[in-house]
């Protein structure tokens, strides 16, 4: 995923090139009028991903203050990738986004190759395919004071079946809390949720969407 397109950068080379990094981030930050925060993607695995980004993230809360951070965090699926450390640099990478973020969209490898094997009907996903696919979930409202919210995103069709099947708005909002639809590998059913923030972008009317959320 995006660790693999990025370059490796280590913890120690990381701090000898986060003082050029942060000089343009600030440049970018001066041309801006209202700059609201920070949206950041990043892998937890290794190089790029953990080691740099953690450490830009903890500058630029020292920097920017109460300017909001959010992440988009992939984790490894084990059978993806075989390094062996994986599995604790992503849990210390973890303990680093708990400090720093104000708010992080977990993302599943296998997931996201799941879902373009099984609704796109594309047998060898691409970066362009997978990169697309997390683009769709990125315009969303976080709530700060829930660190690791989960999030899905329905309907997911193949360009084949996109101009001829239809969903009603009960369908669609059914399928939002189908495992199939999820970004991270989990069950719904087990717990209890606290809330839920359900985006609509159609030509439906407001009134069909809140008696879709009563049915179901």
């Amino acid at each position: 995923m995006l660790q693999t397109i990025m370059p490796v950068i280590t913890i120690q080379s990381a701090k000898t090139v986060i003082h050029l990094v942060l000089d343009r981030i600030q440049k970018l930050a001066d041309q801006c009028t209202g700059m609201q925060g920070f949206i950041i993607f990043q892998s937890f695995g290794a190089g790029t991903g953990t080691g740099f980004t953690s450490l830009m993230m903890e500058r630029l809360s020292l920097g920017y203050g109460k300017k909001s951070k959010l992440e988009f965090s992939i984790y490894s699926a084990p059978h993806i990738s075989k390094a062996v450390v994986q599995i604790y640099i992503a849990i210390l990478c973890t303990h680093t986004t708990l400090e720093y973020s104000d708010c992080g969209f977990m993302i599943y490898n296998e997931t996201i190759y799941e879902v373009c094997r099984r609704n796109l009907h594309i047998e060898r996903p691409t970066y362009t395919n997978l990169n697309r696919l997390i683009a769709e979930i990125t315009n969303l409202v976080p709530y700060p004071r829930i660190p690791f919210p989960l999030n899905t995103y329905a309907p997911k069709v193949s360009a084949e079946k996109a101009y001829h099947e239809q969903l009603n708005i009960f369908e669609l909002t059914n399928a939002w809390f189908e495992p199939a639809n999820q970004m991270i590998k989990c069950s719904l059913r087990h717990g209890k949720d606290m809330a839920f923030c359900m985006l609509y972008r159609g030509d439906k009317t407001p009134k069909g969407w809140q008696k879709s959320k009563r049915k179901s």
